[in-house]
């Protein structure tokens, strides 16, 4: 393998990569609920750098072990449990939600990562594929991270009802698509 070709840059797949988690049902209300949850949690910081490092791990995964793997049924029914963790936001344990929302946000970038992959087409070089999972692992993060801290003022207002309101939405989201991914339409 050629280091050079390897960490060459292709806007196009980068570009497509960065559009992915938008794109993709299951991981868009994966993502909001992980960070209303994230949101009412402390330690921000240690959440948001364990989702970034298991989803880079998940893509490898999905690389080189489990190429072609679909996880959606299991990422809806996580966004569906945290987003029903965010609406009934467990106050009286914290140190047991903070151990939780940590081994979520683990969970879900590396389901994440390896249910993302990119077009699969013959003679598709290498560092294609590369700057593909490098714009879906920056757009979880930084959409994880605005996520967070948009849910950490809402948490602020009528003692986050706000953020419980909009975890039942994402709960309800979930919902849908799993009873729509069953429906024989």
């Amino acid at each position: 393998m050629n280091i050079p070709l390897l960490f060459s840059f292709s806007p196009s797949w980068l570009i497509q990569g960065l559009q992915h988690p938008f794109l993709t049902p299951s991981h868009a209300i994966l993502i909001c609920s992980l960070a209303f949850l994230i949101g009412q949690q402390s330690k921000l910081a240690i959440h948001i750098i364990l989702l970034f490092i298991s989803s880079i791990v998940g893509m490898l995964l999905n690389y080189y072990l489990f190429p072609g793997a679909r996880l959606e049924l299991l990422l809806l029914g996580m966004a569906l449990i945290i987003g029903l963790l965010v609406v009934i936001r467990i106050k009286h344990f914290p140190s047991l939600m903070l151990t939780i929302s940590l081994l979520l946000a683990t969970l879900t970038g590396l389901f994440i990562g390896v249910d993302s992959q990119p077009i699969s087409i013959p003679g598709l070089r290498t560092n294609s594929v590369i700057n593909w999972h490098l714009g879906a692992v920056i757009t979880l993060t930084l959409s994880a991270l605005i996520l967070s801290l948009i849910a950490k003022v809402l948490l602020r207002f009528g003692d986050g009802i706000v953020l419980r309101v909009l975890g039942s939405w994402v709960a309800t989201s979930a919902l849908i698509t799993l009873a729509l991914q069953y429906a024989k339409i």
